[in-house]
């Protein structure tokens, strides 16, 4: 009963949110007879406005009637138009939040959203009409929820702009991402490498799997640089001694050699903020790669 009484204080803390984010109670089923209404009302309208024009013609009032009537269906479609746009807004955000209750906050933070962070949710998330980018956005809400000032103002402006592909191969590269050791962010591993001699420099490129090993392509990996979501250029922990551990939480590595290089590429605070939205476990292929390519080097132990 428990568990079920903290889902139903979840469900109620988004319908709350959103209530102050738009000013209305969640009311879907009020919502869509309203605008049912309003469609009927319109059509209506419309029947009325095709009479009285067959009226004005057959009785050859024309000249400014007619004008003056042109005018009049000219504002009125403007009208029908506007309207039509804010209902598909209305629709897409209150998508959003239906898919936000579907998979409610864990925790509820005692801290209360932004106003400003709100509003600026509600703009931007009531012009996504895709439902891969609406349950995006849904996971964006609900963590905000959890940590209120988790996700900038600058990252609700991304996201906006950020296509469904986009998000895709986001989507995809986050497979291979695992927290930095510190939890300040992520990072990808790309490789290890003996440090020393003089084959080195000239071998360290043949060295990275990441990401000509991956599934994600250079093309793909050339638009996440481009999103400014993964750093341009590579880091690494250089010339580590037998026995160092560098202990991820998804992976770990004890070295078994000394002037052991271990090579990663690190997402930017965009990245990072982004990743948290991305809950996937890391490509098996491509752990097993890791072992069986640096077993001379490394051992590689994966935790999920």
């Amino acid at each position: 009963m428990e568990d079920f009484a903290g889902v139903g204080k979840s469900v109620e803390k988004v319908l709350e949110v959103f209530a102050r984010a738009t000013g209305i109670l969640y009311e879907p089923t009020r919502i869509r007879r309203k605008a049912e209404a309003e469609v009927y009302k319109i059509g209506l309208l419309a029947d009325a406005e095709a009479k009285k024009n067959k009226v004005m013609i057959q009785s050859e009032i024309e000249g400014k009637l007619i004008a003056e009537k042109a005018k009049e269906s000219l504002s009125e479609r403007a009208e029908q138009r506007k309207l039509y746009k804010e209902k598909l807004k209305q629709n897409n955000i209150e998508n959003v939040i239906r898919y936000a209750i579907l998979a409610p906050p864990k925790k509820i933070s005692d801290e209360s959203v932004d106003p400003e962070w709100l509003d600026a949710f509600v703009d931007n998330a009531e012009t996504v009409s895709s439902e891969v980018m609406q349950k995006l956005w849904a996971k964006v809400f609900v963590k905000e929820i959890e940590e209120p000032g988790r996700f900038s103002l600058k990252s609700l402006e991304f996201l906006k702009k950020l296509t469904r592909h986009e998000a895709e191969i986001f989507s995809k590269f986050c497979r291979y991402v695992t927290p930095k050791p510190d939890n300040d962010g992520f990072l990808v591993i790309s490789g290890v490498n003996k440090v020393g001699g003089v084959s080195t420099l000239l071998t360290v490129y043949e060295d990275q799997i990441f990401p000509k090993e991956s599934e994600v392509d250079l093309t793909e990996w050339m638009i996440l640089k481009n999103l400014g979501l993964v750093h341009e250029d590579g880091l690494l922990w250089k010339s580590l001694p037998k026995g160092a551990v560098i202990d991820l939480k998804k992976i770990k590595f004890v070295t078994k050699k000394n002037k052991v290089a271990i090579h990663f590429y690190c997402l930017t605070p965009l990245g990072n903020e982004l990743a948290k939205l991305v809950d996937s476990p890391l490509d098996d292929d491509y752990i097993v790669l890791l072992k069986r390519k640096y077993s001379d080097l490394v051992s590689v132990d994966c935790f999920g």
